[in-house]
C-alpha cells in the first residue's frame, strides 16, 4: 500500500462524514427542537411494537406527556423482552428488526444482552462522523499517516443467544467504515487479529504490525491501560515481537527492520518508544473517572503525543464526544433522546435545562429499544458549546467500583459471596471486595475476610471459586483475561474488622447511624487499615 494511496483513502473516508459533521454543528444551536423531533419519530416509528402498545407511544404528543406515561427503567425491566428477541420474536421493543446483542455488565445481572439494530448504529455514527472529522481536520497531519484502531482479541468463541449472535465482530465495526478491505489498507494492524484467540500471540502480532508501521499517527484505544500492558509487553519481550515483525517482511533486507533492531537494542525503559513512531501525535482514549490517572502515564511513554479523552460512551447509549480542541465532550444531541437527574435534588431535566457545575445522571431513550433508561453514569456539566451542554464522566451511580472497565456491580459482588460462604459453609464476621495495587504496579481485587475457619486449602478453593464467580461479569471476565485486572487475593482479618470499617466510614463523614456495611468499596486502602495478613492464589 502506497503512501499516497494511503493519503487519498484517508481524505475520502473523512470528507465522506462531512454532512453529519455539519449536521452535528447546527444541532448543537437548535437542542430543543433538535430533541423533540427525535422522540416525536421515535415514538411514532415505535408506537406498533409490544412495548410501545403498552405505554401507548401513539397517543403520546408531548414530552411531559412520555414522562408521565412511560416510567423511568432498567435493565431487569427489559430481561423478558430480551429472551422474546432471543427466541426470534420481531416487533417487541423496536419495529427494526434486532441484529445481535452487544454485551455489557450490569448491578442486577452478571452480564446484560443489548440488542443492536440498524436504527441504533446510525444513531451511533451520528455521534462518531462528527467526532471523526472533528479530530482529523484539526490535526491534519494525521491523514498523512495510518491508525491503529483498538483491536480486541477475541478470547472466547462467538457465542449465540437463542438465534442472534452476541458481540461484534471487531472494535473497528463502530467506525462504520466502508468496508474492511479499505479499512485495512490505512490501519496499521489488519482486522484479522481480532479472531486471535490467544493473548501473547496476540500481543505479539499486534506489536510486529505497528513496529513495522514508521507512519502510524494516531492511536484509539477505549481504556488506557489496554496500550500500557501491550507496550510493557513490548519492553519485556523485544525478541519475541521483532521476530514476529521479520516474519512478516517478504524482504528479510526491510530498511524499517535494520532500524527497529538497532532501536529495540538501546531501548530499556518507556521513554525510549518515541523514537519508535516518531510521527505518533495523538492517543484517543478515555480520560475521565478512574481512567483518569492511566490516561496521565501515557505521557511517560509518549511524552510528545497529545492524548484525546473519549466522550461518554457506553454499550446502550453514545451520551458525548470530542468536538472542539481544549473543551470537554459535547453532548451527542442528535443521536438519541435525554433526560438527567439531578444528583442533588433528584428532579428530572431536559438536556436544555442542565446548569454549569451541577452532577446528573443520564437517561436516555434510543433507537435501539431502551426507554427512558437509566445509564447509572454521573456526568458534571462543564459548560457549553452554542446551547448544548459539555460534560465530564465522573462515575457509576450506586454501588460500583470500575478501576479498569470491569465495572462490577455490589449486587453482583453480594450474591457472589453468598453462593462462596454457602458453599464453603463459613459464617464469617465481616468480608469486603476492594481493588488494590499489586507489586507491579498493576491492579488485583482482595477480599478482606474475617473468618476463624479459614485454612491455607481452604483460602485457594475459595478464591478460584470466588474469581470464577465474579467472571460472570463480562467486563470482568475480559479485563482478567487482558491481564488488566490480575488473579485475586484474600486479607485474613485477624480482629476488629467491622469496628476499623466502621471508623473509616466516620472519617468519610458519614453518620455513626447512617453507615450501612457495604460488601463492595473502590477505595483501595484497606490493607493499611486492617491488622492481619495477604493469601495470594497463583495461576496455572
Amino acid at each position: 500500500m502506497s503512501s499516497m494511496a494511503c493519503k487519498i483513502i484517508n481524505r475520502l473516508w473523512i470528507a465522506s462524514m462531512r454532512h453529519q459533521y455539519y449536521s452535528f454543528q447546527r444541532s448543537l444551536f437548535q437542542i430543543g427542537q433538535v430533541q423533540t423531533d427525535y422522540l416525536q419519530r421515535l415514538l411514532a416509528e415505535n408506537s406498533n411494537t409490544e412495548y410501545g402498545r403498552k405505554y401507548g407511544f401513539s397517543g403520546i404528543d408531548s414530552i411531559k406527556e412520555y414522562q408521565n406515561k412511560v416510567p423511568l427503567s432498567k435493565y431487569c425491566d427489559y430481561t423478558e423482552y430480551i429472551e422474546l428477541i432471543a427466541q426470534g420474536q420481531k416487533g417487541i421493543l423496536t419495529h427494526d428488526r434486532v441484529r445481535m446483542f452487544e454485551p455489557s455488565s450490569g448491578s442486577t445481572s452478571a452480564s446484560k444482552m443489548i440488542p443492536y439494530n440498524k436504527a441504533l448504529k446510525k444513531e451511533f455514527n451520528r455521534a462518531i462522523s462528527p467526532w471523526l472529522y472533528s479530530m482529523y481536520h484539526n490535526n491534519p497531519q494525521l491523514l498523512d499517516g495510518k491508525a491503529y484502531w483498538s483491536i480486541s482479541p477475541a478470547m472466547d468463541k462467538p457465542e449465540k443467544k437463542g438465534e442472534l449472535k452476541v458481540g461484534f465482530d471487531e472494535d473497528s465495526d463502530y467506525l462504520g467504515f466502508w468496508g474492511r478491505s479499505l479499512y485495512n489498507q490505512i490501519s496499521a494492524v489488519d482486522s484479522s487479529l481480532a479472531n486471535e484467540y490467544d493473548l501473547e500471540t496476540f500481543r505479539n502480532k499486534t506489536l510486529a504490525r505497528l513496529l513495522l508501521c514508521e507512519e502510524l499517527s494516531l492511536i484509539s484505544i477505549w481504556n488506557p491501560t489496554f496500550l500500557t500492558l501491550l507496550l510493557d509487553h513490548l519492553l519485556q519481550n523485544k525478541e519475541k515481537v521483532l521476530s514476529e515483525a521479520i516474519k512478516l517482511c517478504r524482504d528479510k533486507q526491510n530498511s524499517r527492520l535494520d532500524k527497529l533492531k538497532d532501536m529495540l537494542s538501546d531501548i530499556s525503559e518507556k521513554q525510549g518508544l518515541q523514537g519508535i513512531w516518531p510521527n505518533l501525535t495523538m492517543i484517543s482514549c478515555w480520560k475521565d473517572g478512574m481512567c483518569q490517572f492511566y490516561a496521565n502515564q501515557l505521557s511517560e511513554y509518549f511524552p510528545d503525543t497529545e492524548t484525546q479523552g473519549k466522550g461518554l460512551i457506553a454499550t446502550e447509549a453514545f451520551v458525548s464526544l470530542p468536538f472542539l480542541p481544549g473543551r470537554d465532550p459535547v453532548l451527542a444531541v442528535n443521536s438519541h433522546f435525554f433526560e438527567f437527574i439531578d444528583e442533588a435534588n433528584g428532579q428530572i431535566y431536559l438536556a436544555d435545562e442542565l446548569v454549569v457545575g451541577k452532577t446528573y445522571s443520564v437517561i436516555v431513550s434510543t433507537g435501539g429499544g431502551l426507554y427512558r433508561y437509566q445509564l447509572e453514569d454521573i456526568v458534571e456539566i462543564t459548560g457549553f458549546i452554542d446551547l448544548s451542554p459539555t460534560m465530564r464522566f465522573i462515575s457509576k451511580s450506586g454501588h460500583i467500583s470500575d478501576m479498569m472497565g470491569e465495572k462490577l456491580h455490589e449486587r453482583h459482588v453480594k450474591d457472589c459471596f453468598k453462593q462462596a460462604f454457602k458453599k464453603y459453609n463459613m459464617q464469617p464476621e465481616f468480608f469486603l471486595l476492594t481493588p488494590i495495587k499489586n507489586e507491579n504496579s498493576g491492579v488485583r481485587y482482595c477480599i478482606f475476610l474475617q473468618d476463624r475457619s479459614l485454612t491455607q486449602k481452604k483460602v485457594d478453593d475459595f478464591l478460584l471459586d470466588f474469581d470464577t464467580m465474579l467472571r460472570e461479569n463480562f467486563h470482568y471476565d475480559y479485563c482478567r483475561k487482558l491481564g488488566q485486572i490480575d488473579n485475586p487475593a484474600l486479607f485474613q482479618i485477624s480482629s476488629d474488622g467491622l469496628n476499623t470499617y466502621h471508623k473509616e466510614m466516620l472519617t468519610r463523614n458519614i453518620g455513626q447511624g447512617d453507615i450501612k456495611p457495604m460488601c463492595l468499596d473502590h477505595h483501595s486502602n484497606w490493607d493499611q487499615l486492617f491488622s492481619g495478613a495477604y493469601y495470594t492464589i497463583t495461576e496455572e
